[in-house]
């Protein structure tokens, strides 16, 4: 349905563009049909922009869905979290092999991370904007601090690795720390 939106929205707003811009090159202008040339084009913007809206689903309707994705985030993240432990614990040691940190780091960022990134959108719908900016902070830093691990394992500079590694497990703690208590339920099971 909204598909259909979408197509006929596109439809109307280019027929609108182009048949206003004939009408007001027109020496006079003939303003009748320019007006419901613009007309047409605001109609189709309406129409492309109800396709693109993602409606926020009401908080008695389907809470197990709500429910089952706030915990999705919480999997995401603490499955970033441990995994990160995981590689710091490898590259700890004193016979790491760089090459399989560096490919466990681009891994756990091609895969978890982008699965939790994947979801913003939904996360904006359900816990506002207020609290996405509040989870977002620390979790792009964590992000951020994983990448230049893996710059820096990849360069074989292992101080500067395991330090960036453990900036992004604590960032990734505290943005855990952050959604689960953002996502605590009261009696009711609704959002704080």
């Amino acid at each position: 349905m909204k598909k259909n939106y979408l197509i006929i929205g596109y439809i109307i707003y280019l027929v609108g563009v182009v048949s206003g811009s004939c009408f007001a090159v027109h020496n006079p202008p003939i303003w009748t049909p320019f007006g419901i040339s613009i007309a047409a084009i605001i109609l189709g913007s309406i129409l492309i922009r109800i396709a693109y809206k993602v409606e926020k689903p009401k908080k008695d309707e389907n809470t197990e869905e709500v429910k089952e994705d706030k915990g999705i985030f919480q999997k995401y993240l603490t499955e970033i979290v441990e995994t990160s432990k995981k590689i710091f614990e490898n590259a700890e040691k004193e016979n790491y092999d760089r090459n399989k940190t560096k490919d466990d780091i681009d891994s756990l960022l091609t895969n978890a991370i982008n699965e939790f990134v994947n979801r913003k959108q939904f996360m904006i719908n359900i816990l506002g904007m207020k609290y996405f900016g509040e989870i977002f902070i620390p979790f792009s830093y964590g992000e951020r601090m994983l990448n230049r691990a893996w710059s820096a394992f990849t360069d074989d500079v292992k101080e500067e690795g395991m330090s960036s590694l453990g900036e992004s497990i604590e960032a990734f703690e505290e943005t855990l720390l952050i959604i689960k208590r953002i996502t605590r339920k009261k009696g009711t099971g609704e959002l704080i």
